[in-house]
């Protein structure tokens, strides 16, 4: 991926940390804009969330039920941590998110791509992102739980240096950030 351009403030957006909100092309080509999600956009993730797979809800979130609802019940609560939304041919396609650092410093986060645009370099540019959020909130550490089965996501987290052991099932991941 590269950056084509700064955008301009898109309505709602308050933040400009990280190089929000931008511009960017995926591996095919595609124009991605990338900006901190607001309220506003809950139609958009719930959408999102509709288009997607049992396989990547169960990757994203672990399990059954109602995940949205929990998702949009502290998502936009900036005292609890940023979500960034990718958005393709108008609507979203995918959310990072980064919980804030916790008593010993380490951040937590989760993304959810859509099936149809997986493969694509979305991912990584999310992780990368997320990344520098951590680091700009101050985490020492960040942390992500990977399904055993999510092979694209560990080798993504892996070729970051992120480090993972298998506990319950899952792989904890956790990254160092310089302080």
């Amino acid at each position: 991926m590269s950056t084509v351009t700064c955008a301009t403030v898109f309505p709602g957006t308050t933040h400009w940390r990280v190089g929000l909100p931008v511009s960017l092309h995926d591996s095919r080509g595609t124009e991605l804009f990338l900006r901190f999600l607001v309220p506003a956009d809950e139609p958009a993730i719930r959408g999102l969330h509709e288009r997607c797979s049992t396989a990547t809800l169960r990757w994203r979130y672990f399990g059954g039920g109602a995940q949205v609802e929990h998702l949009l019940s502290w998502i936009f609560d900036t005292s609890q941590g940023e979500a960034v939304g990718v958005w393709a041919e108008g609507r979203l396609v995918a959310i990072g998110n980064l919980l804030l650092p916790d008593a010993t410093g380490t951040g937590e986060v989760a993304f959810l791509v859509e099936d149809a645009w997986q493969g694509r370099g979305i991912g990584s540019a999310l992780v990368d992102l997320i990344t520098d959020l951590g680091r700009d909130e101050g985490c020492r550490c960040l942390h992500a739980d990977v399904s055993l089965d999510n092979g694209r996501m560990r080798v993504l987290f892996a070729k970051r240096d992120w480090h993972g052991t298998v506990i319950d099932g899952d792989y904890s991941m956790d990254l160092a950030l310089a302080e």
